[in-house]
C-alpha cells in the first residue's frame, strides 16, 4: 500500500522534527517503505495529506497531536467540500503532540506503537463535519475527528495556543481552562438536534463528540462512539468558574453525567444559533476556529482507519 507519512516538526515541542530520522525507522518497520514529508506551516497538513492523495497514495500516517490530526483528516476531503478525494484511502497515526485526545481513546501511544500495529485491522470510522463563521461573517467549513465545542471552550483554546505547550498535555490545559473561564461569561445560546430538540438555554461550555475525549485528557462525551452514525452533545449550564472547576475531575473520570448541570443529546444533525450579539467562539479538536451559528453533520463509516482494535472502534 502505496503510504505518505505527514509530520508536523513542531509537535511535542519540536521534539517530532528532532527525532524524525527515528520516527521514520520506526513507522516503516512497521508499514514498510513510506514517503515521508514535513508540515512548514499552519494549515500545511491538510495541502499535503490532499496532494498525496490526488497523486495516488492510498495511505496517510499522520505524526503530531490533535491539531495535526485534524489537518490531515480535512486533507481527505476536497476544498471546502464533504466529497473524499480519494475512496477508500486509509488514515493511521503515530501519537506526538501536546494533547493526543484522538489517540487516547484509540488506546494509542508513542511508546506502544510497534506492539499495537501488529493487531491492525481496517475500521471504517465516522466523521463530523462542522459549519461556522469566521469573524468577517463567512461561513466556513471544518472537518473533525473528535470533538468540537463551543462557549468556554472556545475562549480556552484561545489561551491555551497561546501557551508554549511545555507544560505537557493534562497541565498546559488545565491552566488554560482557568485562565480562559476567569474571563468568560456564560451564554444564551439556541440548540437543535434533528427534528425532536429545540431549546434556549444558557450554557457554560458545551461540546460536540463524534468521540469522547478533549483538553489533554477530559473524556466529556463518554457515550459516543466513533462509528454509530451520531454525534453526542453535552452540554454544562448555567454554573460559574468556581463549580465548574471543582467538578472538572469528574470529567477526566467521565462521571460528570450524574451532575446536575451537564445534560447529554444525541442526533446525527445539529444547529446552535447565539440569542445575543457578543461572540460565541468555537473550537474543533483543539484548535479555535470561528464562532457561532454552528451546523454540525456526521458522515457515517466516511474514512478508513488502520488502527488496533478497540472497543471505541466496535
Amino acid at each position: 500500500m502505496k503510504t505518505t507519512v505527514i509530520l508536523n516538526p513542531q509537535a511535542s515541542a519540536g521534539r517530532a522534527g528532532r527525532e524524525a530520522e527515528k520516527i521514520q525507522g520506526r513507522i516503516e518497520s512497521v508499514l514498510g517503505a513510506c514517503d515521508f514529508v514535513q508540515t512548514t506551516r499552519p494549515g500545511d497538513a491538510t495541502v499535503l495529506t490532499r496532494k498525496a492523495l490526488e497523486e495516488g497514495n492510498e495511505r496517510i500516517v499522520s505524526v503530531g497531536g490533535d491539531g495535526t490530526n485534524n489537518e490531515v483528516v480535512n486533507g481527505f476531503f476536497k476544498d471546502k467540500s464533504t466529497q473524499l478525494v480519494r475512496e477508500g484511502a486509509v488514515l493511521s497515526f503515530f501519537p506526538m503532540g501536546t494533547g493526543g485526545d484522538f489517540c487516547r481513546v484509540l488506546g494509542l501511544n508513542e511508546k506502544n506503537f510497534e506492539e499495537a500495529y501488529q493487531k491492525a485491522q481496517l475500521f471504517p470510522i465516522d466523521v463530523g463535519t462542522l459549519w461556522f463563521h469566521d469573524a468577517q461573517g463567512e461561513q466556513c467549513m471544518r472537518h473533525f475527528l473528535n470533538v468540537a465545542s463551543f462557549g468556554g471552550s472556545g475562549v480556552i483554546a484561545q489561551k491555551v495556543g497561546a501557551l508554549t505547550k511545555l507544560l505537557g498535555g493534562k497541565l498546559a490545559y488545565y491552566v488554560g481552562t482557568i485562565n480562559g473561564l476567569m474571563s468568560y461569561n456564560n451564554k444564551r445560546v439556541r440548540v437543535r438536534v434533528d427534528a425532536h430538540f429545540d431549546e434556549e438555554m444558557v450554557i457554560n461550555t458545551a461540546a460536540i463528540g463524534n468521540s469522547t475525549c478533549f483538553g489533554g485528557g477530559m473524556f466529556i462525551a463518554p457515550n459516543a462512539q466513533i462509528c454509530d452514525g451520531e454525534l453526542d452533545l453535552v452540554v454544562a449550564g448555567d454554573v460559574g468558574v468556581v463549580t465548574f472547576l471543582r467538578c472538572s475531575g469528574h470529567i477526566y473520570k467521565a462521571t460528570h453525567l450524574g451532575l446536575p448541570f451537564f445534560r447529554e443529546l444525541r442526533g446525527k444533525h445539529i444547529r446552535i444559533d447565539a440569542c445575543e450579539t457578543e461572540a460565541v467562539f468555537s473550537e474543533t479538536d483543539g484548535e479555535l476556529c470561528g464562532q457561532l451559528p454552528l451546523e454540525l453533520k456526521v458522515q457515517p463509516g466516511a474514512i478508513k482507519l488502520f488502527a488496533p482494535p478497540h472497543p471505541s472502534l466496535s
